[in-house]
């Protein structure tokens, strides 16, 4: 289940270029506007801020990382990292080779919406995904999704994530990117080296030549770097960073978890049960449309599952039903399980709860 927050941007250096697009631009320091160009593609480019220096076109299209803070516009590539530990921290920067409205014109595509509203549904979108250790597409795990404004769509060519235009992903879960790395991406994080991916990936509403509709969704930038630990910093580290489980306020809470155990065992008998609480504080009770007796009843719940024959842990937000049998003293009627959303999990939190 990916987890998505908003953010915000900072206004860097103002230049003038767009790669891929205008044949011609002014230099790094400033000059005359150029003028919008008709690509091959058919459509006109817009200017951006361009490459905001050296640094800039040597990494275009990449995402970069150091144990310090990357300036928008870096004078050079010295203080760039690969390798880090658990302890970050850990900072990113990406360096997109156009904005994101160019390179739709670049596929023969134009931005078809408006981004003045966050979630409207023709808008464009960024998000960052995570790839641990070669998973496939499937298993990229998301950690950020946001909706740019107009100006940020049509004309930044650099960016990072928060409102320091910075992340720090490792060594302080006071930040929501480092919670969510947390919470996510270690959970997957095996002893000894693994091998990180970060994919930005742009999505927009889009407009062919023919004026039918299309929609764009191209990996835009990419970077790797690598983290080392061993399975006792792992445990050490998600257990005071990583997810817990929530604080139960369902009075019953301790006779429920036993019989969630139950009902896993029961129904789903190649999984491990290891730990679970109380989502709903009261039961939700159904009621016979014409006599209003009671007839069923239900109680969200989050339990800590493991595959018999695997290592990981996932977290799912389950639903669990229990019909009320008058005969039996509406408790003898087993419990059953309406599915829900899981995702990955430490399992050395399935007993934590929130502090």
């Amino acid at each position: 289940m990916f987890r998505w927050i908003v953010v915000t941007f900072v206004v860097g250096l103002w230049v003038l270029g767009a790669s891929g697009c205008l044949t011609s631009r002014s230099s790094l320091t400033g000059g005359g506007k150029s003028s919008e160009l008709e690509p091959s593609t058919g459509f006109a480019c817009v200017e951006t801020e361009g490459f905001t220096g050296p640094v800039h076109e040597q990494y275009r299209g990449k995402v970069v990382f150091s144990n310090a803070k990357i300036p928008r516009a870096p004078a050079d590539d010295s203080k760039f990292k690969n390798r880090f530990s658990l302890e970050g921290p850990l900072y990113m920067r990406v360096f997109l080779e156009d904005s994101l409205y160019n390179l739709m014109v670049a596929k023969g595509l134009r931005f078809r919406g408006d981004t003045s509203q966050s979630g409207a549904a023709d808008a464009g979108y960024i998000s960052f995904e995570v790839e641990v250790n070669g998973a496939i597409q499937e298993d990229w795990v998301g950690i950020n999704f946001f909706v740019p404004g107009e100006q940020h769509l049509r004309e930044f060519t650099v960016f990072g994530i928060d409102d320091d235009s910075e992340i720090n992903l490792l060594g302080n879960a006071e930040t929501e990117p480092a919670r969510n790395f947390a919470a996510f991406v270690t959970p997957l994080l095996q002893p000894g080296e693994n091998t990180i991916r970060i994919h930005v990936t742009g999505q927009a509403p889009a407009y062919q030549l023919d004026r039918s509709t299309a929609h764009f969704d191209e990996v835009i930038a990419s970077g790797e770097f690598r983290i080392r630990a061993s399975r006792r910093e792992l445990i050490s580290y998600t257990q005071e960073h990583g997810p817990r489980l929530a604080t139960s306020t369902h009075p019953e809470n301790a006779e429920l978890v036993k019989k969630f155990k139950e009902a896993i065992n029961r129904e789903w008998p190649n999984e491990v049960f290891l730990g679970a609480s109380t989502l709903s504080p009261i039961w939700s009770v159904e009621v016979h449309p014409y006599t209003g007796d009671p007839i069923s009843r239900s109680v969200d719940a989050e339990v800590v599952l493991r595959k018999g024959d695997e290592t990981t842990c996932r977290h799912c937000e389950l639903t669990f039903f229990q019909a009320l049998d008058p005969a039996m003293d509406d408790t003898g009627v087993p419990m059953r399980i309406q599915t829900g959303v899981c995702y990955a999990f430490p399992c050395s939190n399935a007993a934590l709860h929130e502090r």
